[in-house]
């Protein structure tokens, strides 16, 4: 559940993918419209942010 102006809000994904890694949040990147918001998040970053670049990293240990 999330928590939105004091009331529950509520959320249904698709399944899992893959394996959960309980670290970060399990975001459904099958749904369009989170591809199009994390994208347009990251364009943000570049234009307001200063950012010129991304690297994503994970490893399991």
């Amino acid at each position: 559940a999330v928590i939105r102006y004091g009331r529950e809000v509520l959320f249904h994904g698709n399944q899992s993918t893959g394996d959960n890694f309980h670290g970060v949040p399990n975001i459904d990147h099958s749904e369009h419209f989170v591809r199009k918001y994390i994208i347009g998040w990251l364009h943000w970053l570049c234009n307001n942010g200063g950012f010129e670049y991304f690297r994503f990293d994970f490893a399991r240990g």
